[in-house]
C-alpha cells in the first residue's frame, strides 16, 4: 500500500498527539484499553512480528514497573523488608509501564505504515515553520536522510568485520550464541569498532556509491 506524503504527515501528527495524550491519562483502566487496542492493531498487521524484540521490551517494562511500584502514597498493600507497596504506587507503576508499552508498539505501527524515506520527508514538512526562527531544519533532515541511507551499509560492514574476526580467531570454525558473543565482547570496541570508524571518517564516500563489500576490512594480524 502506497502512503502519500500528506497521509504520512497525518499519521505522524496522529502518533504525536496520541503520545502526548498518554501523559495526561492517569487511570490504569484507560491505559489497559489503549494497550489492548495498540497490541491488537500490531498483531493484525502482517508486516509486524510482535514477537520480535519481545525480550528487551519486556525487560524495559519490568524495570519501569519495579522502579515505580515502591513510590507512592495510599494504603499499604504489602511490604518487602523496609519497602512498602501502596495502592497509589501500584497504580503509578501500572500506568507508566503500560504507557511505555503503548509508545513502543504505536511507534512500530507507525514505522510499518510509513517508510523511513517518506517519514523523514513528512517530518521535514511538519517542522518547516521552525526554519523561519533560524533553526537549520533543512540541513538537519538532509543529514538525517544521508544517515538513514548509510545505516544498512554500516550495519553490513560491521557484521562483516565481526564474522571476519570470528573466522580469523577460530580458524574458520563456526561458533554461535554465547561463545560468539563472549568472544566479540572482548575485542568489539578496540579491534573492530574503532578501526572501522576511523576508516569511515577517512573514506566516507564508500557509503554513497556501490563498491565491492570486500574493499575495506580491518586487519587482525
Amino acid at each position: 500500500m502506497r502512503i502519500t506524503v500528506s497521509k504520512s504527515i497525518l499519521l505522524i501528527i496522529g502518533y504525536l498527539v496520541f503520545s502526548v495524550s498518554l501523559f495526561f491519562i492517569k487511570h490504569p483502566s484507560v491505559h489497559m484499553v489503549f494497550s489492548f487496542c495498540v497490541l491488537l492493531t500490531a498483531v493484525c498487521m502482517p508486516s509486524i512480528d510482535i514477537r520480535k524484540g519481545i525480550f528487551p521490551i519486556s525487560l524495559f517494562i519490568l524495570f519501569t514497573f519495579s522502579s515505580n511500584i515502591f513510590y507512592g502514597s495510599g494504603q499499604v498493600l504489602f511490604s518487602i523488608s523496609s519497602l512498602h507497596v501502596t495502592d497509589g504506587g501500584l497504580s503509578v507503576a501500572v500506568v507508566r509501564s503500560l504507557r511505555v508499552l503503548e509508545l513502543i508498539y504505536a511507534a512500530r505501527i507507525l514505522g510499518a505504515l510509513v517508510p523511513i524515506s517518506e517519514m523523514t520527508t513528512a517530518m521535514s514538512i511538519i517542522f518547516q515553520p521552525l526554519g523561519k526562527t533560524g533553526l537549520p531544519v533543512n540541513e538537519f533532515f538532509n543529514i538525517l536522510r544521508l544517515t538513514l541511507h548509510c545505516l544498512p551499509k554500516i550495519k553490513s560492514r560491521v557484521q562483516q568485520e565481526c564474522d571476519r574476526y570470528i573466522d580469523y580467531a577460530y580458524n574458520g570454525t563456526r561458533i554461535t550464541g554465547v561463545a560468539k558473543a563472549a568472544s566479540l565482547s572482548r575485542v568489539f570496541i578496540p579491534e573492530i569498532l574503532v578501526p572501522f570508524f576511523i576508516d569511515s571518517i577517512m573514506h566516507p564516500e564508500q557509503y554513497f556509491e556501490n563498491k565491492d563489500e570486500n574493499d575495506i576490512h580491518v586487519s587482525f594480524e
